[in-house]
């Protein structure tokens, strides 16, 4: 439409501005020449909507009429001059870009209807000539002061908008501290603030500048944003007071589930509010606006889709947790305690496990043990696993009769399933409802929580500070190395998760300091056994998976230690991925870049650590490199030689290509795989698996678009980012 057909976005000055347009075209029109009435009309019948083409049409039909009868009429001409005003006020423009279709359309609207109102004018007698001027003084008077108080508002309101955003986030501060009432008293001033922004906005001294074509529209997009801001503060001071973390968390440990459930009203409230708030300013939106009214808008609707995310994840809790956490009976989790020190596809060797059951929010801790605790190459009967259940490369590692090689998938979900198929036979009883994985970073994590604990037949104790450095490396020093390293570690994994299931937990926003990098980087990760879990386990991102979606691109780096040894804990690891999409065809040319480090420290080493298949190097590190993806391998390089690569499916629609190398102490070897393959047109997604590893290394990909749909050009998408973090990168049309 023609500005939209709302040029202020106040619904009765522009309905008064609508209804002028039409007139003025009516008085023009009944003393225009004939011909004028067909650029307007022609221009709707060709870009307006059904109305404006209706209306076009009729009038350049009846203007050819005219035309040809040589007839002219004040009454008829003032007819087809509103028809061609109604006409335009319904212009679109469904192939012009957004950003310049406003333009365009008002420059058309003004170039079409321009010879119709100036041969109407100058037909016109002196008098009406003499009252259009007048009107047009006054409109430019008026338009004067409609300026100069958007001016005014300007300079008045600018400070309070910047302070109505400052007690926010004060507010958003003091959620869970020690005093809500802070909180609540801090959203409640916020809110104050935004409102009388709001109000100021739509008052009545604010009429002249609300009326102005674009500066209303201008100032209903402030008007709209401040009143959300009002609304929403307003209702997080009553979710504020309305969800008492101090109820919500026993005294001596877990969650009370009554509390919990009495959260899920007020949580869906704040859901709704802020989905009627994204509303409001969808509706308020205009092409039109200025600079810095544009930049902050895009800032609040960045805020509101944060904002958003964080109101739907509370929403999905108040429904999955309470069944999570034993509202309908008790659930059994299993927890895999892995160490990247020896590497395995999840992340790292599981050296120990644990049996957890949560009964109506209580945590209960019912057995540690080692893997072979549960299974070994001599288990009678042997355990069975269902034939084509899993993927063959997992399979191979025999997890039946060696459990600490269950990480040999890189989907937790796919792990999940395996351990929920062994374990009951090694340890019969309920069925599993889900698997924990979590490496020393969170266990390390969980320490923080129960303070350090002792490690049995040593003098060490392990705190949050040193256990990741204890547990990937200095433990096969401290501990002897005869068999009872990891039944050692058994006494201090009991202690803590004993001293954790008998504390208060902390304030949510302290779990998530605690907790988010381990899960953010994959050292904490969870899948459930009961499918309605898995939304919010997702939203979380502790679902762990590594499966393709969809056409999209897929790339998981996976390194397993084949000595076997704990030298990956001196594993260093780089990658970029380099990737060339057409996206007229889909055809997508990658390389995998893998730089890969052995940083083994000079000196004596436990035997455990440096340990090395025959004919190599003490302490040479022989690794089994892989990667998952969706397209097929051309080739692989070793150092710039030619390499042989192995190639296997792993799941539908993802590929595993691995390489075995070995890793002299000091050394640094280079691994590249060249890939192809048709992906999706028009828009490149990569889902990037991360490996958490002990060491941390980097990732970066860069996406170049070439093919018809760039002529113009596309500049590469590029990005580095931790390489265990897990990471969605999209393009469109060969731009982010």
């Amino acid at each position: 439409m023609a500005l939209d057909a709302a040029p202020t976005g106040w619904d009765l000055a522009d309905a008064v501005e609508r209804a002028a347009l039409v007139a003025l075209c009516a008085l023009a029109g009944s003393r225009a020449r004939r011909w004028t009435f067909l650029p307007p009309a022609v221009l709707a019948v060709a870009c307006g909507g059904l109305v404006g083409r209706v209306a076009g049409a009729a009038v350049v039909v009846a203007a050819l009429g005219l035309l040809v009868l040589h007839r002219r009429h004040r009454v008829a001409g003032a007819v087809l001059g509103a028809g061609a005003g109604i006409a335009v006020l319904d212009l679109r423009w469904p192939s012009t870009p957004v950003e310049t279709a406003p333009l365009l359309t008002v420059a058309l609207t003004v170039a079409a209807l321009t010879p119709m109102l100036v041969t109407g004018y100058r037909r016109s007698r002196s008098r009406t000539r003499r009252r259009v001027r007048l009107v047009a003084v006054g409109l430019a008077a008026f338009a004067v002061v409609g300026l100069a108080t958007a001016g005014l508002f300007a300079l008045q309101q600018r400070d309070a908008v910047n302070e109505a955003v400052e007690l926010t986030r004060t507010a958003v501060d003091a959620v869970g501290g020690t005093d809500p009432a802070d909180a609540r008293r801090s959203f409640e001033d916020a809110s104050a603030a935004f409102q009388d922004v709001a109000d100021s906005a739509g008052s009545w001294w604010t009429a002249p500048a609300r009326a102005l074509p674009v500066v209303g529209s201008n100032l209903e997009v402030v008007r709209t944003a401040a009143s959300s801001g009002a609304r929403l503060n307003e209702v997080a001071a009553d979710l504020t007071e309305s969800v008492d973390q101090e109820q919500l968390r026993r005294p001596e440990g877990g969650i009370d589930l009554t509390v919990l459930a009495s959260m899920e009203a007020p949580v869906s409230a704040a859901s709704d509010a802020l989905d009627e708030a994204r509303a409001e300013l969808e509706d308020a939106r205009s092409p039109w606006l200025v600079g810095p009214v544009s930049d902050r808008l895009a800032e609040f609707d960045r805020e509101l889709d944060r904002t958003s995310d964080t109101a739907e994840v509370a929403q999905l809790a108040v429904e999955r947790a309470p069944a999570m956490l034993g509202a309908d009976g008790p659930r059994r989790y299993l927890l895999l305690l892995g160490n990247p020190a020896e590497t395995r596809d999840l992340g790292g060797h599981l050296g120990n496990w644990a049996e957890i059951v949560v009964d109506d929010g209580v945590v209960r801790l019912v057995e540690v043990g080692t893997p072979y605790d549960l299974f070994s190459p001599g288990t009678a009967p042997p355990p069975t696993m269902t034939p084509g259940a899993y993927p063959q490369s997992l399979v191979e590692m025999r997890p039946q009769y060696f459990p600490q090689n269950w990480g040999g998938s890189a989907d937790l979900p796919t792990v999940a399933r395996l351990a929920a198929e062994l374990y009951p036979q090694a340890r019969p009883g309920a069925p599993l409802d889900g698997v924990f994985y979590a490496d020393p970073a969170a266990f390390a994590a969980l320490l923080d929580l129960t303070g350090p604990v002792p490690v049995a037949g040593t003098d060490r104790t392990i705190s949050a500070d040193d256990a990741v450095e204890f547990l990937t490396r200095e433990q096969f020093a401290v501990i002897p190395d005869n068999g009872d390293g990891s039944r050692a570690l058994d006494d201090a994994i009991q202690e803590a998760f004993e001293r954790f299931t008998h504390t208060q937990l902390p304030s949510p926003r302290r779990l998530g300091d605690l907790f988010g990098p381990v899960v953010a980087e994959g050292r904490l990760q969870f899948a459930s056994l009961h499918p309605e879990d898995d939304a919010l386990l997702d939203r979380l991102s502790l679902l762990g998976t590594a499966t393709r979606q969809d056409d999209h691109d897929l790339l998981a780096v996976l390194s397993r230690n084949a000595n076997p040894s704990k030298v990956d804990a001196y594993l260093r690891r780089e990658v970029t991925y380099d990737v060339s999409w057409d996206p007229d065809t889909g055809e997508t040319r990658s390389r995998v870049t893998v730089r890969l480090t052995n940083d083994l420290p000079e000196g004596p080493l436990p035997a455990v650590v440096t340990q090395t298949p025959p004919g190599v190097p003490p302490g040479t590190n022989r690794t089994v490199l892989s990667i998952l993806s969706p397209l097929s391998s051309r080739a692989a390089t070793l150092d710039g030689d030619r390499t042989g690569v192995g190639t296997q499916r792993e799941t539908p629609g993802l590929w595993r290509h691995t390489v075995l190398l070995d890793l002299a102490p000091g050394a640094t070897r280079t691994v590249t795989f060249d890939l192809d393959g048709t992906l999706s047109v028009d828009r490149y997604v990569l889902d990037w698996v991360g490996q958490p590893l002990a060491q941390p290394g980097t990732a970066r990909v860069q996406v170049t678009s070439s093919g018809d749909a760039l002529a113009s050009g596309g500049d590469p998408v590029e990005e580095t980012f931790p390489a265990a973090e897990d990471r969605r990168i999209v393009v469109h049309g060969g731009r982010r």
